[in-house]
């Protein structure tokens, strides 16, 4: 669970797929790009006790969905946010940097 309430970047929720941990998570910061609703987590819509209550609820009262999620988050970083995929989107960066000397 990632309760913040100010945050700009983390790398817990990489950190918690690899371990194929599904997220719950405040709305802050890039969360919602980050975590799949439903899927890979669930974001909150409101910041408030009693929406992470019902989300905590709704996500331990159903195990296998809850294991799902963590296999699907799991599968979800190993191609989305793998190493090699995050090299590859910086080579046009580095090509237009160089291009521009």
């Amino acid at each position: 669970m990632l309760s913040y309430r100010r945050v700009t970047h983390s790398g817990i929720p990489h950190l918690a797929y690899t371990f194929g941990r599904p997220i719950i998570a405040t709305n802050v910061g890039d969360f919602q790009e980050i975590i799949e609703e439903g899927k890979s987590g669930f974001v909150l819509s409101s910041n408030t006790q009693e929406e992470l209550s019902d989300k905590l609820i709704q996500a331990f009262s159903d195990k296998p969905k809850l294991q799902a999620m963590g296999k699907y988050a799991r599968d979800f970083c190993a191609t989305k946010y793998s190493w090699k995929d995050s090299a590859e989107s910086l080579i046009p960066v580095y090509k237009s940097m160089v291009k521009n000397k």
